[in-house]
């Protein structure tokens, strides 16, 4: 069974095994502990991110807490990917990107890296203050520490808007990504485009009986999960990830602004879409 990916460049798929053996979900359990109460600013991820990068602690994981899954572990290592690390995706992806980047949820940099190396210019956008040391420190030199929503300059413009590794989902919801794509229209140059992953994830709840899907009531979108993670004893606040099927994002796309192609896809019904604002 495969099992989606989010955030900060995570895959959790049931199918996929990443670096020292982070760990996998097997959501037909339905099994979950629930939510903890979170730090005020706390920032598990970041703080993971250092220890694998400052501190040389290569077994650094923060733990990954889901609505739908029993816990599970995030290495550090999978942030801090090689070229050949990469999946096809993220690698055709890269391979689309010009001009002047926009690498939102940048993480540990793998994807900036490799584009400044092309000698593209990138800018690396991440809410966490760990990630935002840990890119500094690469060699990164225009990193913003800031969150999703926190307004961009308004005179400023990039040709290619990253959201990979399930980045799509970073808004939360459909509602929050519809106000996100407005809010990224102005900020992209003529001749601009957006390239993010995500995954439709209702295989999570087919019926191994007879394959029909036996969707949650209610008026949730059944891609709108919740998440939360720790690092040791540090717990972060709970968070929505949104995970889109593709039909619906060139829906929705179309109604924030935009035309969305779907450029490719895999087995384990993740995609990568191109989006462009209409004329």
């Amino acid at each position: 069974m495969n099992v989606p990916t989010f955030g900060a460049g995570w895959q959790v798929r049931a199918d996929l095994r990443f670096p020292d053996g982070a760990g996998s979900f097997d959501l037909q359990r339905r099994v979950r502990t629930p939510f903890e109460s979170a730090a005020p600013g706390a920032d598990p991820l970041g703080r993971a991110m250092v220890a694998y990068h400052f501190d040389h602690y290569s077994a650094a994981r923060a733990r990954v807490r889901c609505s739908v899954a029993p816990d599970d572990w995030l290495h550090a290592a999978y942030l801090f990917r090689s070229a050949a690390e990469l999946p096809e995706l993220e690698q055709q992806a890269l391979a689309r990107t010009y001009g002047r980047v926009l690498d939102v949820g940048a993480g540990g940099g793998a994807h900036a890296l490799l584009l400044v190396g092309r000698g593209l210019p990138v800018t690396a956008l991440d809410a966490s203050v760990g990630a935002c040391r840990v890119l500094a420190d690469r060699g990164l030199t225009d990193v913003r520490c800031q969150d999703l929503w926190a307004p961009l300059p308004a005179a400023e413009t990039w040709d290619t808007v990253l959201l990979l590794m399930n980045g799509l989902g970073l808004p939360g919801t459909i509602a929050g990504l519809q106000r996100y794509l407005r809010q990224l229209r102005p900020h992209l140059a003529p001749g601009g485009q957006l390239l993010a992953t995500s995954a439709d994830v209702a295989y999570l709840y087919e019926d191994p009986a007879d394959g029909s899907l036996r969707l949650p009531m209610g008026s949730t979108y059944y891609g709108e999960i919740q998440y939360q993670m720790s690092y040791q004893q540090e717990v972060g606040e709970p968070f929505p990830w949104l995970f889109l099927n593709p039909a619906l994002l060139v829906d929705y796309a179309a109604e924030a602004g935009y035309h969305a192609e779907i450029l490719a896809a895999d087995d384990s019904d993740q995609y990568l879409a191109r989006l462009v604002p209409n004329a």
